[in-house]
């Protein structure tokens, strides 16, 4: 191996390191991996798209390749793994030459990404779609062992509140499925001293599935989530991401 390929492996080299969260089924992998390269940035070769977080993507991992690691970590429920969740994070995240992202552990990222310097990109999308998908796919763990749609909503609605306090640049899922051009402004606007390279993710089997995902929004279930989702959202009274009591420290 070259000096020049250990110097990237060690993270030493290359732009700083970007990291994308999310909410679950937002485009996060397509656009982790769309922004990798058009950054130049590599990928952690120990997961998959770059989801640090998620014990599902460890190549280790020989279970369940679906939803069996914890996810939603929270500090009010357990301190002890939330502070050793960050602390993980500060010991395997490089500031330079690599493609973070995460939608499994958004309390957990959202706390120690404020204390960090990393350029961050963050994917909003409609919580009834993200509702919609995870109810289809049985993907219920921001309802937190609690039951029922409502659970499942405040759970997410609770994340997006804590990732809506970080800085970096806000992409709408909507606006990612119409063109590329949204997300080339939003790595332009975060790397501008760097040129950027092609960004591609949009093919004809992509738009097939976008196409249906616009058309359910006009089925009456999608409406009735809609309105779930407004109530849900508004019963939340407490910060989703209370005063910091855990401090995880920057990347080494």
């Amino acid at each position: 191996m070259s000096t020049t390929a250990l110097t990237l492996e060690g993270g030493l080299a290359g732009p700083p390191s970007l990291f994308v969260v999310s909410l679950p089924r937002s485009l996060s992998s397509r656009i982790h991996r769309a922004a990798r390269e058009a950054l130049g940035l590599q990928d952690p070769a120990w997961t998959s798209s770059g989801e640090i977080l998620n014990g599902d993507r460890f190549v280790l991992h020989g279970g369940s390749p679906h939803d069996s690691c914890r996810k939603y970590v929270r500090e009010e429920d357990d301190r002890r793994a939330f502070a050793a969740l960050g602390q993980f994070l500060s010991h395997v995240v490089q500031p330079r030459g690599f493609a973070y992202k995460d939608v499994a552990q958004p309390f957990v990222a959202a706390r120690w990404l404020i204390q960090s310097d990393l350029p961050i990109l963050r994917i909003r999308r409609p919580l009834a779609d993200i509702a919609w998908s995870m109810l289809a796919q049985g993907w219920l763990y921001p309802a937190r062992g609690r039951k029922g749609n409502v659970a499942l909503i405040q759970g997410l609605a609770e994340a997006e509140r804590a990732l809506a306090a970080l800085p970096g640049e806000v992409v709408d899922y909507d606006d990612l499925i119409a063109s590329e051009t949204a997300l080339e402004t939003v790595l332009v606007n975060l790397y501008s001293d760097r040129k950027i390279g092609p960004v591609r993710y949009l093919d004809d089997g992509f738009a097939k599935r976008r196409d249906a995902v616009l058309r359910r929004r006009e089925e009456p279930r999608y409406r009735e989530l809609e309105e779930e989702v407004r109530r849900a959202a508004g019963g939340l009274t407490e910060p989703a991401n209370p005063r910091m009591t855990v401090s995880f420290g920057k990347p080494q």
